[in-house]
């Protein structure tokens, strides 16, 4: 929140403009941002209460870059796509089409990480997140949310396996099971000896383009690996 004067040497590194070993010359102390409170942000300043995804983005567009609240919402929606399944990052929808980020989530009592959950919640799902709200790079976002409530899709899902394409011993990666509709998710990504993974394609001679997770599922297939041998 201060305001400064450096002087320095300017340049370019990553196609971002800086000043580089800037010398402050001098500064004003500012006031530092901080987070409105819960009546500016319009939602309820009790801990635990529920608000909407919509609510949500709402609120978080008002917070800081990079802030969260003290007080900690309960949020309802569909899991659209687990894009981070170490740390069970996620995207939820509600009925109206609206998205909300959930970076990092945890068991009901925030002891058991995504990774670690014996059942985890996957693309279809509906699930109730309780954590902290805020804002990063414009976007709002649950932060470290605690899973309370988790009801598993019972529709019609198609089914994808997946195929090494070379001949081993080596157990190829769990098959996916993905809502209709739902796209692939995070999709594994192998290890072979002296080969780089190129990624998963539709055909066993891995023409065209690789999947991506956001590609949306149409049928039930196999997915192929595509490798390229690394330089001597």
């Amino acid at each position: 929140g201060d305001t400064v004067t450096v002087l320095g040497v300017v340049g370019n590194f990553n196609g971002t403009p800086q000043i580089k070993n800037g010398w402050i010359l001098s500064f004003k102390e500012g006031e530092a941002p901080k987070v409105p409170s819960a009546e500016e942000l319009g939602i309820p300043a009790e801990d635990g209460a529920e608000i909407t995804i919509k609510q949500a983005n709402a609120a978080g567009e008002k917070i800081p870059h990079n802030m969260f609240t003290e007080t900690k919402y309960k949020v309802t929606g569909v899991i659209k796509e687990v894009y981070n399944a170490d740390y069970g990052n996620m995207y939820i929808v509600d009925a109206e089409g609206y998205q909300l980020t959930v970076y990092g989530t945890f068991n009901a009592d925030g002891s058991v990480s995504y990774k670690d959950m014996a059942v985890k919640p996957i693309a279809g799902d509906t699930i109730t997140v309780y954590g902290i709200l805020g804002q990063y790079n414009g976007t709002a976002q649950i932060k470290n949310g605690w899973i309370v409530a988790h009801t598993p899709y019972t529709g019609d899902k198609y089914e994808v396996t997946f195929d090494l394409n070379y001949e081993t011993d080596a157990e190829a990666p769990a098959k996916l099971e993905v809502p209709v509709d739902g796209t692939y998710g995070t999709l594994p990504t192998p290890e072979r000896e002296g080969y780089n993974f190129e990624g998963w394609f539709l055909t066993a001679d891995c023409t065209g383009e690789a999947v991506e997770a956001t590609t949306v599922v149409t049928k039930s297939h196999t997915l192929y690996a595509k490798w390229t041998e690394k330089p001597a």
